[in-house]
């Protein structure tokens, strides 16, 4: 894990910038100086887009660079919590298999344990029931990620709340 964690961030995940903090909230129209921030290039769309209309070949590569990119966020012991193809970014409009894994919205950390949900027709069982969450609760969005990808609908579709914990609980 330690080994992984050192090395640069893959494709699907864009650099941190380093060095001293810069203005990140915004107050009244401005940036208050000394706040963390985060900027990237902007992306052409999602995955969203591209549900059912991969070739296995390109397929295989999208799912390889997004288990990638979720390596290295898991080495530093980040769960993303929603995993999903609207949260994969594609910066090429027309190659989707280096997608951006982007939404850390409902991430956890080790310093911050404490799980918030995510997009239940992704959720893994444990989000459902309140248990506890790690990187192989990305993993079991990957799969429904996967699904989606191949036959462009989530493997218990979409729907009402309740429905979709039952059929991800099953």
């Amino acid at each position: 894990t330690r080994a992984v964690a050192r090395r640069p961030p893959p494709a699907g995940v864009p650099s941190v910038p380093r060095g001293p903090p810069r203005p990140a909230g915004l107050t009244a129209g401005r940036l208050e100086p000394g706040a963390p921030w985060f900027a990237m290039p902007l992306a052409s769309g999602s995955l969203h887009a591209w549900r059912g209309r991969l070739a296995w070949p390109e397929l295989r590569r999208t799912l390889a660079a997004l288990l990638s990119a979720l390596a290295h966020v898991h080495a530093r012991g980040i769960v993303h919590l929603d995993v999903k193809p609207e949260n994969l970014l594609v910066p090429d409009p027309r190659d989707p298999t280096a997608p951006w894994l982007a939404d850390f919205g409902q991430a956890v950390t080790p310093d911050a344990p404490e799980a918030a949900g995510g997009t239940p027709a992704f959720m893994a069982p444990e989000q459902f029931r309140g248990r506890e969450v790690g990187p192989w609760t990305d993993l079991y969005a990957v799969g429904a990620v996967a699904w989606d990808l191949a036959t462009g609908a989530p493997p218990f579709g979409h729907g009402a709340v309740p429905r979709l914990r039952q059929a991800h609980l099953l």
